[in-house]
């Protein structure tokens, strides 16, 4: 049954392709030279846009043919031209295409559509949650043709553990007003052409087992996401955010397509993709606080101990703690709470005594002073870590 629901939501992306008979496409120059004619050869017979196309402002050739060469513009080398053409066909190909200085070719006759260029990253804004970013395509083709489906394996190393999904992803059909990758395909739930269960964006390990990553509770997961919209004014943004995950520990994370759901689909399902993994490959993210209290290591024994994690609790980061305190903020309350100090946010309600009680509240202050010494004190000086 799951095999069944997610043709029908490959069936039902197809509405929001992009207008029928219209293609736009980016053409990198890569020759080592600033170029002045372009010349493209199209499977089917369609016709050059100049007015929506940049820089070339004509066309050499028959109007609605196969054969287009443009002129009266240069593109310097590294930089690209913008082309748009439209037909009475829905499915606008490119067969090959070059470029040419004063009529003589320069660099190599490219085979098919241009590469769509499309970059994953990471981000973290709070400790704990990292989100995974899109942005594409950078080069090749243009913003008619922008991602439409994504299906990402994430995973940590160093015991980092993936606890969660944050509830703020986009979830249903895109629209001008809340765009993105609302559309679930391996469990999104579907009844007489209607969506009745918008679904979930982890991928489920029953539809592919051995190729889809554990999941929540795991050191890894397998998203997929997709969009569903009408009309161009609809569909999502070239770039932006597609989830944010809760992680436990202090790891690294890295991201790569699952193949077997297709990994990066563009608007159009033939366009090849060049995937950029640069920043989300092996990046360093601070999980949750695993041990509140411990903010430094190598005890000295003086406030010259150095910010991270050793997994005890000792007089390093006490001394840490009062050299940020007393010289940084001058026993100023501190907030909000940087990622490096917060473990150190772990009570609230400062009474001025070390009753106060255990729990953050994005604020470092003497209560979370009072409450790390009354601990470690009444411990007898244990390295355990700080808790209730």
């Amino acid at each position: 049954m799951k095999k069944m629901i997610f043709v029908l939501v490959a069936v039902l992306l197809v509405v929001g392709m992009a207008s029928a008979g219209t293609r736009t496409f980016r053409f990198e120059n890569d020759t080592g030279a600033a170029a002045d004619d372009l010349h493209i050869r199209l499977v089917n017979g369609s016709t050059y846009d100049a007015f929506n196309s940049s820089p070339f402002l004509d066309e050499v050739g028959t109007d609605g043919g196969t054969n287009h060469d443009l002129s009266n513009g240069t593109v310097a080398n590294g930089a690209s031209a913008t082309v748009r053409f439209t037909s009475t066909s829905p499915r606008i190909k490119v067969k090959s295409w070059y470029w040419t200085v004063g009529g003589f070719r320069v660099g190599t006759i490219n085979q098919g559509d241009p590469v769509a260029a499309v970059s994953i990253g990471v981000r973290q804004d709070t400790r704990g949650e990292v989100t995974i970013t899109y942005e594409g395509p950078l080069l090749g083709v243009a913003d008619s043709d922008i991602p439409r489906a994504f299906a990402l394996d994430v995973s940590l190393d160093s015991g980092g553990v993936i606890t969660g999904i944050v509830s703020d992803h986009k979830i249903g059909v895109s629209t001008s007003g809340d765009p993105g990758y609302g559309i679930f395909p391996g469990s999104i739930g579907i009844v007489g052409g209607v969506v009745d269960n918008n679904g979930t964006p982890e991928g489920s390990v029953v539809d592919y087992p051995g190729v889809t990553e554990p999941g929540i509770g795991s050191s890894s997961i397998t998203i997929e996401m997709g969009s569903l919209y009408v009309d161009d004014g609809n569909r999502p943004l070239t770039d932006g955010d597609l989830i944010t995950l809760e992680i436990a520990n202090d790891c690294n994370i890295s991201v790569v397509p699952n193949l077997i759901r297709g990994g990066v689909v563009m608007e159009s399902a033939s366009q090849e993709v060049s995937l950029d993994l640069a920043g989300a490959t092996v990046v360093a993210v601070d999980g949750d606080c695993g041990c509140y209290g411990d903010i430094g290591y190598l005890d000295t024994g003086t406030w010259e101990d150095t910010l991270g994690q050793d997994g005890v609790v000792n007089f390093s980061d006490l001394n840490l703690f009062l050299g940020i305190f007393v010289t940084d903020y001058a026993l100023a309350p501190i907030t909000p709470v940087p990622l490096d100090l917060l473990c150190f946010d772990m009570a609230y309600l400062d009474m001025g005594t070390w009753m106060d009680t255990f729990g953050a509240d994005g604020i470092i202050d003497f209560s979370d002073l009072n409450f790390f010494l009354g601990q470690f004190v009444s411990s007898g000086f244990s390295t355990a870590c700080i808790t209730e």
